[in-house]
């Protein structure tokens, strides 16, 4: 007969990240249900923000947080690199990705990007998904001298000319309008 398994002790506190490029979190914090459903157990809920797949993945890796999120690509490539990640959950919503650009950019259509500086995670969904576009209007790299890594998602935030990038890969995110 196996012996019966030993129980983990109760936690004090869970921390969760949350992400604009993740409704489902927005929804979880926003609504409070998980501070509901840990309530009459004591436990408390630390919220985290991430700024992109690849900061929820380093975060987990540090043991900074006990779930975090993030996107296939991201996720796929910390495995690969041997971070001890495990899905416990899948939302799938193929379209989270765009191609965003000032309201005032001349810019209308993946082909009107050529020559010009795009903002992308490297590694990530939204830059296997502007390769994808870009080689779909017959384009392979962006501009000469754009960045090989930027920050993730601040282009979202902030309009792309201070930042000196004609268009962004991201998540629309709240108040971005397709």
């Amino acid at each position: 007969m196996a012996a019966p398994r030993a129980r983990a002790a109760q936690p004090d506190e869970i921390r969760i990240d949350w992400a604009t490029y993740n409704p489902v979190s927005l929804i979880l914090k926003d609504q409070g249900l998980l501070e509901k459903e840990f309530a009459g157990e004591k436990i408390k809920v630390r919220w985290v923000m991430s700024a992109g797949s690849n900061k929820a993945l380093e975060f987990l890796n540090a043991s900074s947080l006990d779930f975090g999120s993030s996107a296939g690509a991201a996720a796929l490539i910390a495995k690969v690199n041997g971070n001890p990640i495990k899905t416990i959950y899948v939302y799938s919503r193929p379209e989270w990705t765009a191609l965003v650009t000032g309201k005032d950019s001349p810019i209308k259509t993946v082909a009107d990007l050529k020559g010009q500086r795009v903002a992308a995670t490297r590694g990530t969904d939204p830059h296997i998904f502007l390769v994808r576009a870009l080689a779909g209007a017959g384009l392979s790299e962006p501009a000469p001298g754009c960045p090989r890594r930027t920050s993730s998602w601040c282009c979202c935030s902030t309009p792309t000319a201070e930042l000196r990038w004609n268009a962004a890969t991201s998540w629309p995110g709240p108040g971005w309008i397709r």
